[in-house]
């Protein structure tokens, strides 16, 4: 009986993993737009570093102290654009079972790193406001990261066809015991039937075709795998999903 269970527990978190997984891919695939543009800042910068040198050089102008803040500059903007291509890569990858300290602060900005210009491009203004001593979680950065981008895709969805101030809120802030990370959006809120079903898996309330109806179901068994809670409710012209998670002492 024993082994039975033990087996079944073990499929269980396979299959549970393998849709983490999908989710996450299919929310690669979502900011393919935003990370094209966060790379080409950096390719930018280092066309336009080479194209003055060149310049420079062509016209026997270029100085050793000019060529080498050029290729400082140079060399900044690649580091910056291998840490974009990093950090995709560790997020496309299935994350280890051991939970481990990490910063929620940080798990949130770079969330919004990946995302934010996509959230600039759609008109939604991004507003953080984060406790000066922020306390450790436990739990895995990357799927931290996969929840945090699945609430700003949600809020993002929900004020696409709105009119009126397109903002976000993200909070992280702590008490005694705990950790919350809280979303606020502008999106005029979840209809009170939906409020009780949001987190089941395939519901969606986005047209057919927007949305897999995985994404805060993931979240919100990530969020429990790692003994916390995401709860939602609505605020005033808005909603507010919330995240508590216990602290690291």
């Amino acid at each position: 009986l024993n082994k039975v269970r033990l087996e079944q527990e073990n499929e269980r978190k396979e299959a549970s993993a393998q849709i983490i997984q999908a989710s996450k891919l299919a929310t690669l695939g979502e900011m393919s737009t935003s990370v094209a543009h966060e790379l080409n800042q950096p390719l930018n910068v280092i066309r336009m570093a080479a194209g003055n040198s060149r310049r420079r050089i062509s016209k026997g102008t270029a100085d050793l102290e000019y060529l080498n803040a050029k290729l400082e500059r140079i060399e900044e903007q690649t580091v910056r654009a291998s840490a974009i291509i990093d950090h995709m890569r560790m997020f496309g990858r299935e994350a280890n079972e051991e939970l481990e300290p990490i910063n929620p602060r940080a798990v949130v900005t770079n969330a919004l790193g990946l995302m934010g210009e996509q959230l600039r491009l759609a008109g939604i203004k991004i507003v953080t406001e984060f406790s000066e001593d922020c306390l450790l979680i436990l739990g895995h950065s990357i799927q931290m990261e996969q929840v945090i981008l699945n609430l700003l895709t949600n809020a993002r969805d929900a004020m696409t066809e709105r009119e009126g101030e397109k903002k976000i809120i993200l909070r992280v802030f702590e008490d005694d015991k705990s950790v919350h990370i809280t979303a606020d959006d502008a999106g005029g809120g979840i209809l009170e039937n939906a409020l009780s079903r949001i987190f089941d898996p395939f519901y969606t309330t986005k047209e057919m075709g927007k949305g897999t109806g995985l994404g805060l179901s993931v979240s919100y068994g990530i969020i429990n795998d790692m003994n916390g809670t995401l709860v939602a409710e609505n605020i005033d012209g808005g909603a507010r999903f919330t995240i508590t998670l216990p602290s690291v002492s």
